[in-house]
C-alpha cells in the first residue's frame, strides 16, 4: 500500500501539541564579572546568591504578568547589575524551543534535565517554580503557546 500525504509542513512544536518553552539561563559566572569583592572565595559565593535573587526576581515578575521573558530579564539584570551587564556579548539571552526539545537544550546536565521534566507537563502559561539547576547555570522558564 502507497500512501501520499500532501499538505504544510509542520514544525516541531506543533508535535508537542503547540507548546514551547521559553527560557533564559542565568551563568554563576557570567554574574560574578559584576561583584564587587577582592576576595575569590567571597565573589563565588556572593555570584550565586546574586544569580538566585535575579532568578527569583525574574520568575515573580514572570507569574504576575505576560511582560515578554526578554523584557523581564533586561529590566531585572540591569537593575541588580547594571545596564553594561545587559549589554553584556557574553548574557545569554532568552531561547525558546519547541516542548518536545527541552531536553536538548544547550544547558548543564542538571538543568536541561529540570527543564524537559517541566516542558513534559507544562501548559501555556505555566512558570517554573523555581529557577532550575544547581550547577553554574541556573534557568528561569515558562510555557507559551507558538507565534502564527
Amino acid at each position: 500500500m502507497l500512501l501520499v500525504a500532501c499538505g504544510q509542513a509542520r514544525d516541531a512544536s506543533d508535535e508537542a501539541g503547540g507548546n514551547q518553552i521559553e527560557y533564559v539561563p542565568l551563568g554563576i559566572n557570567w554574574v560574578k564579572k559584576y561583584v564587587k569583592d577582592e576576595d575569590p572565595a567571597n565573589r563565588d559565593a556572593q555570584a550565586r546568591d546574586l544569580a538566585r535573587k535575579i532568578a527569583d526576581e525574574m520568575l515573580s515578575r514572570m507569574q504576575a504578568s505576560a511582560e515578554p521573558l526578554d523584557a523581564i530579564a533586561e529590566s531585572v539584570i540591569s537593575a541588580k547589575l547594571g545596564p553594561k551587564a545587559v549589554n553584556d556579548p557574553k548574557r545569554r539571552k532568552m531561547v525558546t524551543v519547541p516542548a518536545s526539545k527541552a531536553g536538548e537544550a544547550d544547558l548543564p546536565p542538571d538543568a536541561k534535565e529540570a527543564l524537559a521534566a517541566f516542558a513534559r507537563k507544562a501548559k501555556p502559561g505555566d512558570v517554573v517554580d523555581s529557577p532550575l539547576g544547581s550547577g553554574p547555570v541556573l534557568v528561569v522558564a515558562r510555557a507559551a503557546k507558538p507565534e502564527k
